[in-house]
């Protein structure tokens, strides 16, 4: 209904008298407009339907005022009465009996689902969360709504002038895209005025130079390019060098370098050839030949013409392991996939979004639905990736290559992976955490989202990445300060104690394997071990007060053993050179790979089947301890083949240059994706069904929305402080014509 105005005009020119009507008749109109936008009991209760919405938009149209002189004799009025629409919601605790009706075989096991009824109501805006128990309770409405209220909250009044902490947030955005649009304005007028001297082309963004790059491309000494590790192309007794991967991992953005020849420890050295950027001691030439002063540069750091072709570049270089790029891209799909079931079937919040939650118990019996329920395995995943790259750096690098370690060189590297990986973070923190309440709203909206409000608290313990040990104990994952990023904590603490495992493996490579391999053991000990203390698993985590987020999903131990396979691949690959494995050797090592991968992802089958034992806590320890190290054997040998000629047509799949521009904005695609997904869900008007069209429609959406928000974050929030740390080493900055 709109809105709803009554009043009386006196004669005059060209007026005319509204029709009086006693002010009974009048409420009547008003009373009737509220009882319209309440929600109403509707069909499949049994089936999870107990959220009942009414109409939102509807009820906060209403706005009512009757004035004193439309009051006739018989109900006169003492003064004008006025009032617009509110929207509240009550959540009741339902009978045992429908709870029983409801949850049935599941009674004992609901997975924290939120089995209460809530009911959307439409009140004047004088009444608030604390009149609802009240008013339910008086005559007529108490035989009506027997039933004792839990909670109640009502829409309230967002007060944007008068919060301080927005305008501020605001004003750090609004300063950061005035940067851009004057750096990109000033790139422009530059490259207009400026003379070309030479062929200009788009720079393939990596975080590392080299010293030849000719067609947009790193290319060998001899000017010819190569696919996999060993592929050596001869002139004049040279081989290739080993060259990077231009495209940072997901969550911890290192570089991905093994290409490996013949060359020695030394000469790769001397070439100066770096994983990472953090790393690189020296000033290399660029392909643009123009002289750029410093205060220029900086500048054009935040130019959207630089870190757009950097973003959009589809250019590899020799030496890359190419199929990373697509590894990287269909893991973060995974990650997003498994996410917008999780968020939809549990919600973040108490309020429920699915309309039909007792489907969600269907789902987990569906033998297909367990590729969706394993996507946490895409983390490690992550874990593989990153463990292989930095080991593989560090042994390329000669001065690392010492019984010592080099304190001055991680230094840098650790300051080079914080500013990197805490500016986009610390933006997205904020933004989402101050800015959140008016970026939507709706019936399903609740009055506050925990894993936004207790970063107003929580924000240093993210800054040094301690989050996930830090004030985590009894608090359950929907209510610590953005869950979601325990893996970007987890991927430095990781990084903090690489030295010493790898100058072990710098001393000796049998020596250092011995020792990551028994790391991995002990990580997974501890992973068995945690899992038998606390028991649960990941869509059990709203049920034990975060006892299995806490204590097993988040901790570093408990995830070691994936990076530790990484870390043994990256000395594979290293010392496997030229030399390859025979045609018999890797039929087998793909067919145990793929058999166990399939094992993994699809064996929690028997755990929800109807007609099987549930399994018992001593088999839900046993494949949490074997999981996910053995899922990073199967990742590992895939990379491994690929990096080695073995790969075939899947190698083409992953290695598709389509696949690079989105891996370059994986980690704000990471950071971005629940955000976003809280604020679509919470915005709804209607309850989401659990439906494989609908889900997937959902997903296609998130990925579409995810990736656009993650370019735009890009230009504001990453690229730039990436380009200012290469100006600050006194690296130039190659611009795109």
């Amino acid at each position: 209904m709109s809105k709803i105005k009554v009043g009386h005009n006196k004669k005059g020119a060209g007026s005319r008298d509204f029709v009086r009507l006693p002010l009974l008749t009048l409420m009547d109109v008003y009373m009737t407009a509220l009882f319209d936008a309440i929600g109403k009991p509707t069909t499949g209760i049994r089936r999870g339907v107990l959220y009942f919405g009414g109409t939102y938009d509807e009820c906060q149209a209403v706005s009512a005022r009757v004035t004193r002189n439309v009051s006739g004799d018989e109900h006169p009025a003492d003064a004008d009465i006025a009032f617009q629409g509110k929207y509240c919601r009550a959540t009741f605790v339902p009978p045992r009996s429908l709870i029983e009706s409801v949850a049935g075989e599941h009674i004992n096991n609901t997975y924290g689902l939120p089995l209460t009824i809530s009911l959307g109501l439409c009140l004047p805006d004088t009444c608030t969360g604390q009149d609802i128990e009240g008013l339910l309770r008086l005559g007529l409405l108490r035989s009506l709504f027997n039933l004792s209220v839990e909670r109640a909250v009502c829409t309230e009044e967002r007060n944007f002038l008068a919060d301080t902490d927005a305008h501020i947030v605001i004003g750090i955005l609004g300063g950061l895209a005035l940067l851009v649009l004057v750096s990109s304005a000033l790139d422009l007028c530059w490259m207009r005025c400026r003379e070309p001297t030479h062929d200009t082309t788009l720079m393939s963004y990596g975080l590392h130079d080299a010293p030849f790059r000719t067609n947009n491309a790193y290319e060998s000494f001899n000017g010819e390019k190569t696919n996999h590790i060993g592929d050596s192309p001869h002139k004049d007794g040279y081989k290739d060098v080993t060259e990077t991967n231009a495209e940072d991992s997901v969550l911890e953005n290192t570089e991905v370098a093994p290409k490996k020849s013949k060359r020695t420890h030394q000469e790769l050295s001397e070439l100066n050839i770096s994983v990472d950027s953090d790393l690189t001691e020296n000033i290399l030439n660029t392909s643009v030949n123009v002289e750029e002063g410093n205060v220029y540069k900086l500048l054009r750091s935040f130019s959207v013409f630089t870190n757009m072709a950097a973003i959009f570049n589809s250019e590899s270089q020799p030496g890359d392991i190419t199929c990373l790029y697509g590894i990287r891209v269909l893991s973060m799909f995974w990650i997003v996939l498994g996410n917008t079931y999780l968020y939809t079937t549990q919600s973040v919040s108490d309020v429920p979004v699915a309309v039909d939650l007792m489907d969600s118990f269907d789902l987990m019996k569906r033998f297909t639905m367990q590729a969706v329920m394993s996507a946490p395995y895409a983390t490690d995943t992550f874990f593989v990736i990153s463990g292989c790259l930095i080991s593989y750096w560090f042994l390329t690098k000669d001065e690392m290559r010492s019984t010592k370690i080099n304190i001055k060189i991680w230094l840098k590297f650790y300051g080079g992976k914080l500013w990197k990986m805490t500016p986009p973070y610390m933006l997205v923190m904020v933004t989402f955490v101050y800015l959140y309440m008016y970026l939507g709203d709706g019936p399903m909206w609740p009055d506050k989202i925990a894993v936004a409000d207790s970063c107003r608290q929580d924000w240093w313990k993210h800054l040094i990445y301690i989050n996930n040990f830090v004030g985590v104990e009894g608090v359950s994952a929907e209510k610590q300060c953005m869950a979601w990023s325990w893996y970007i904590a987890v991927t430095m603490q990781f990084y903090l104690i690489s030295p010493i495992i790898l100058t072990f493996m710098a001393f000796s490579s049998s020596m250092g394997a011995v020792v990551t391999a028994v790391l991995a053991v002990a990580g997974m000990v501890a992973s068995g071990v945690k899992e038998v203390e606390h028991g649960g698993e990941i869509i059990t985590s709203r049920l034990d007060g975060g006892a299995y987020w806490n204590h097993v999903f988040t901790k570093p131990w408990c995830r070691v053993a994936p990076y530790c396979v990484g870390l043994l691949l990256g000395l594979i690959l290293l010392r496997a050179g030229s030399r390859r494995p025979n045609k018999l050797v890797v039929a087998v090592g793909w067919l145990v790979a793929l058999c166990l991968g399939i094992f993994l992802v699809y064996i929690p089958y028997t755990k929800y089947a109807d007609g099987l034992e549930p399994w018992t806590l001593a088999q839900q320890a046993a494949y949490e301890a074997l999981g996910r190290p053995v899922w990073g054997l199967c990742v590992a040998w895939v990379v491994y083949a690929c990096a080695t000629g073995f790969g075939g047509p899947l190698n083409e799949f992953l290695s598709w240059s389509g696949f690079i521009p989105f891996s370059r904005v994986t980690y704000l695609v990471y950071l971005l994706h629940p955000v976003l997904m809280v604020l679509v869900v919470y915005s709804r008007r209607t309850l989401l069904h659990l439906s494989d069209f609908e889900m997937a429609y959902q997903f296609v959406g998130h990925l579409v929305v995810n990736y656009a928000a993650a370019v735009a974050a890009a230009l504001v929030f990453d690229f730039p402080f990436r380009n200012l740390k290469r100006v600050f080493h006194g690296k130039e900055l190659d611009a795109v014509f």
